[in-house]
C-alpha cells in the first residue's frame, strides 16, 4: 500500500500572509485543500456563496502563490478553470525575521 506524500508550504513572504487575511480566504483556502482541484461553482456550493464572490479572493490567493488555477473539460464540454492548493500543509514561518513579515502577522492575528 503507497502512502501520498504530503507538500508542506511554509509562509515566509508577507505578500502571502496578506493574502489570507480575510477569512473568506482562510475559508477558501482551506477548501481548496480540503477537495482538492475544484471549479468556482463547486467551492461556492461548499461555502455556500455565488461564483461571483469568488473570483477576485481566488486570483489574490493564485498571486500569492498559493493556489494555482488549471482548465479543464466541464460536463457539458466546454472549458473551466479549477483551482488547486500548491500544498497540502500551509504554516506560517513564526521564526520570519522581517519587520515587514511581523507587521503582516500581526494584521492577520488581530
Amino acid at each position: 500500500m503507497s502512502e501520498k506524500k504530503t507538500r508542506t508550504l511554509l509562509i515566509r513572504d508577507p505578500r502571502q500572509l496578506r493574502a489570507i487575511r480575510t477569512p473568506l480566504r482562510q475559508e477558501l483556502l482551506q477548501s481548496v485543500v480540503r477537495l482538492g482541484p475544484a471549479s468556482v461553482k463547486e467551492l461556492a456550493h461548499t461555502l455556500n456563496r455565488t461564483p461571483a464572490s469568488l473570483y477576485y479572493h481566488l486570483h489574490a490567493l493564485e498571486k500569492a502563490g498559493l493556489v494555482a488555477s488549471r482548465k479543464r473539460d466541464s460536463r457539458d464540454g466546454s472549458a473551466e478553470s479549477t483551482y488547486e492548493a500548491v500544498a497540502d500543509r500551509i504554516l506560517i514561518d513564526r521564526t520570519a525575521r522581517s519587520p515587514t513579515f511581523a507587521k503582516a502577522l500581526l494584521c492577520l492575528l488581530y
